[in-house]
């Protein structure tokens, strides 16, 4: 069982979403406990990414200390956005 931490400015947003889409993001998170990693970027960020329809959540996971950081959430646009500012 991993524990779930929220980076640093996950919560700017995480806020902006509705809350029908909240309540999903936090069933998935729920979920992210118990589940092996999700898809591993393609970009070399070490990071990792779940996908609720159009929304996706990216995160590190820390097998040792079996914990996982959550650093965004939001739509594909805004996502592609997230990750230019990384490039």
């Amino acid at each position: 069982m991993y524990k779930i931490i929220f980076g640093e400015g996950w919560n700017n947003y995480f806020s902006k979403l509705g809350k029908s889409v909240q309540v999903k993001i936090i069933k998935k998170i729920e979920k992210m406990r118990s589940k092996p990693s999700g898809r591993h970027h393609k970009y070399g960020f070490g990071t990792n990414v779940e996908e609720i329809g159009q929304y996706r959540i990216v995160y590190v996971t820390d097998e040792k200390e079996k914990i996982r950081i959550i650093y965004f959430v939001g739509m594909h646009k805004d996502y592609e956005k997230w990750l230019g500012l990384r490039r």
